[in-house]
Order: C-alpha cells, then structure tokens, then sequence
C-alpha cells in the first residue's frame, strides 16, 4: 500500500484499496475503481474522467510480485488488499491499520505526523523534481492537466 501511493501516487486509501489483482500489469496498474468504506465503486474521483494507467517504477513492480508471491497467486478477481475474510477494508479497517501499523513505523523513523495520504504529494514532488512535465504528471495523478 505505501508503494503505491508513495512511488505511484495513487490516493490513499480509496483508489489503493480499489484494486484488484488483475489492475496489476508489467510496468502499469490500472485504477478504474475505488473503494467507498467497503464498496468497490466503478470510476474515477475526478467526475467523468477515464481509468488510466498509472506507470510502476521498478521497486514498487518488486514489492508486488513480492507480495502476491506471498500471498499464493491469488485470483485476478480478488482484491489486491483484501481483508482477512477477503472483503474490501471499511473506513475502521483503514483507521486501524493507520493506528496499529502505519503511526508507529513513522514514529520510530523519527518523522513527525505524516498521514499516508502526504506520500502522494511526495510522489508528485519528486516527479516534479525529475522533469516530468506537468500534465503527464497531472495524468498519472487522475487531475486535469487545465
């Protein structure tokens, strides 16, 4: 999940928690669907905007063959993070998730208050700082490019 968003700018948690194996690609994930405390919604957050292919860099292609190696090759039906019963997360899902995993890993890192969702704004900085020109980054990031 912190691939995701910080190495591909996904949103946090609805458009990662959206995913399905088979959004999983070589060298892309697709986001075509979210997820609304525990409803899997078909489209997008930007009201009439298309799925789009989000590029994975090499890491973040590691940590999820890693990740679904582990998990046993799940269907490609399945969802990519599901709960331990195999349905979607609900909000309490995520909240304790944040609570019991994402708070204290950040705080024994030394980093001040970062929600999860901060990453994203990292992803676009650093795409920024790399010359990715703006309205391909806007793209990836599900905006308008206007």
């Amino acid at each position: 999940m912190v691939s995701l968003t910080a190495y591909a700018g996904l949103r946090c948690p609805e458009e990662v928690l959206g995913l399905e194996v088979r959004h999983v690609g070589r060298r892309t994930v697709l986001v075509e669907q979210r997820n609304i405390d525990g409803r899997i919604i078909p489209g997008q957050k930007v009201k009439g905007a298309r799925p789009r292919a989000v590029d994975l860099a090499a890491p973040v292609r590691q940590d999820l063959a890693e990740y679904l190696m582990a998990r046993g090759r799940p269907g490609e039906r399945e969802l990519l993070f599901p709960r331990h019963d195999g349905g979607p997360w609900r909000r309490h899902d995520y909240q304790n998730w944040r609570r019991r995993a994402w708070h204290p890993t950040v705080e024994a890192a030394g980093v001040e208050k970062l929600p999860p969702y901060d990453l994203r704004h990292a992803y676009a900085s650093l795409q920024v700082r790399a010359g990715m020109p703006i309205p391909d980054l806007a793209e990836q990031l599900g905006h308008s490019p206007r």
